[in-house]
């Protein structure tokens, strides 16, 4: 189902001063209804569209369309150019699209200025104003309970999931490595990659042939890395130069990508929109159309960091709501070196001097983020216990879980365990009816790693339930040696002495 199925006919009664929530996932059709159905709608009474986004790159996107199909309706912007634009006309304009809307709060973390643009849009009451995300929840929510006197039309689809084919997780990059090598290592089997930082995309790509690089035209030190024909149209097919794309959050919102060899996307986000964002780039074209999806895993250690990092956010942006100034002082330092820059430098109304005020979108970020880590440790929590109950161990996986039922797929790999045992397979199949004493048995016990309260266990019933555990197909038992001499008739010098032994089941 697209999303115009879901609206119908019911866009030529939305007046201005209407707020239009259009809350679907990816691919779901929502830039092809304003292209489309609004925009002739618009074109009969000779209204025209602004259209704004996130990204200069969608913005291109966005033109090459219309350019192809000669609509003169709608105009394109990007937040960023409205922000610095005192003197922008939206006079002229009946309806303001707000597509990617995420992008008040999800860039607000490094964009000061998507505040600027969020008052923009919250002004603007005579227009018809139609917010677009997959991701919107949060600015949804918050545009709801500020705007009470505006008739707000809303219209979601759920998302849809069902074109992933695996999702895996890691920790060391070199097992992604592996893992593409070993199951894709056709040219055609295309990667695209959501680097961390741009350090990293840089690396990957000068590392690997036959690769592309994306990254913004401010990362000034790496624009040389940058190519006129990384993103490839023809006909239908959009698609990137090379087997690997490895790129920053520069095509994370709204680029589209349609290519069937495109399959696998790797992000190393733990910023659950973002990560979203990421999987909805690559379009399906058809039911045989699958990716397969690689995400960084995040511990809960790494979780309790974030909710401990988003409480003291918060309670620095509550100091001043409160107007507690020496709390507020207080929690980022003297001279502001802890500040987490929640809390912006306003001038006054008089132009002197400057109030201290609380950034709407990176509160409304940090609050929604701090609830989603908050959740994930309670529902790890929860799960855990389900697992004692059955005898199970506990696990450290809060994050893989919460990612899991997000995008309800019934099993998740771990390519670090993977390959850890791929690795122990064929280090244990090597040591059959071998005698093993004392310094071969700590190695085994060092590469088996079962641990209990944080100690290397060396009991072998913990070592053999820790390899059934993993699939393999050993079992270790232990006797004595009874023998006198060797083979080669010297003398035994392990006599009496415990040996392990490795069998095959």
């Amino acid at each position: 189902m697209y999303i115009s199925d879901k609206i119908k006919d019911e866009y030529k009664q939305w007046q201005a001063g209407d707020i239009v929530f259009i809350d679907s996932g990816t691919g779901t059709g929502k830039s092809h209804f304003i292209r489309n159905k609004l925009s002739k709608w618009a074109e009969s009474d000779f209204s025209q569209i602004l259209y704004l986004v996130n990204r200069i790159e969608l913005k291109q996107q966005i033109d090459d369309i219309l350019q192809r199909h000669n609509n003169m309706t709608i105009m394109t912007a990007t937040y960023q150019s409205i922000e610095h634009d005192n003197s922008f006309d939206y006079t002229r304009f009946k309806y303001i699209v707000c597509d990617e809307c995420h992008y008040f709060t999800e860039d607000s973390p490094f964009n000061l200025n998507s505040n600027v643009s969020l008052q923009i849009i919250k002004s603007l009451n005579s227009h018809i104003r139609i917010l677009m995300s997959a991701t919107g929840d949060t600015l949804f929510s918050y545009i709801r309970d500020e705007l009470t006197k505006q008739k707000v039309w809303e219209y979601k689809l759920p998302r849809d999931f069902s074109h992933i084919a695996s999702l895996s997780f890691y920790k060391n990059i070199e097992v992604v490595e592996q893992f593409i090598k070993d199951k894709f290592p056709a040219e055609n089997d295309k990667v695209l990659w959501f680097c961390k930082s741009v350090e990293q995309a840089a690396n990957l790509y000068k590392k690997y042939p036959n690769s592309a690089f994306m990254c913004s035209k401010s990362q000034s030190k790496y624009t040389n890395l940058l190519l006129d024909d990384t993103i490839i149209t023809y006909k239908d097919k959009i698609t990137f130069s090379g087997k690997w794309l490895f790129t920053t959050k520069v095509l994370d919102n709204g680029f589209d990508l349609k290519d069937k060899d495109i399959k696998v996307i790797i992000c190393d986000y733990h910023d659950i929109n973002s990560v979203l964002q990421c999987i909805g780039r690559k379009r399906k074209l058809n039911s045989d159309d699958n990716v397969h999806i690689v995400l960084a895993n995040y511990d809960n250690r790494a979780i309790s960091g974030f909710v401990a990092d988003t409480k003291n956010t918060l309670a620095q942006a509550q100091a001043i709501i409160d107007g507690e100034r020496e709390l507020y002082i207080k929690l980022v330092g003297k001279f502001g070196n802890k500040s987490k820059y929640i809390v912006m430098d306003v001038v006054q109304d008089k132009g002197h001097g400057f109030d201290k005020k609380v950034s709407t979108p990176k509160y409304l970020k940090v609050k929604s983020d701090h609830e989603t880590y908050t959740y994930m440790l309670s529902e790890q929590r929860d799960i855990n216990k389900r697992r004692e109950l059955k005898g199970e161990r506990k696990q450290n996986d809060g994050y893989k879980q919460f990612i899991k039922t997000l995008l309800n797929k019934k099993e998740i790999y771990d390519l670090d365990d993977y390959y850890k045992i791929d690795d122990l397979d064929k280090y244990l199949s090597k040591l059959v009816n071998i005698k093993l004493f004392n310094a071969e048995q700590k190695e085994l016990i060092d590469k088996i790693a079962a641990k209990g309260n944080g100690r290397l266990i060396k009991a072998i019933g913990t070592l053999n339930n820790k390899l059934s555990e993993q699939g393999l197909n050993y079992i270790i038992k232990s006797d004595k040696d009874k023998r006198r001499k060797l083979e080669d008739g010297s003398v035994n010098k392990n006599r009496l002495k415990v040996y392990w032994i490795v069998s095959t089941l």
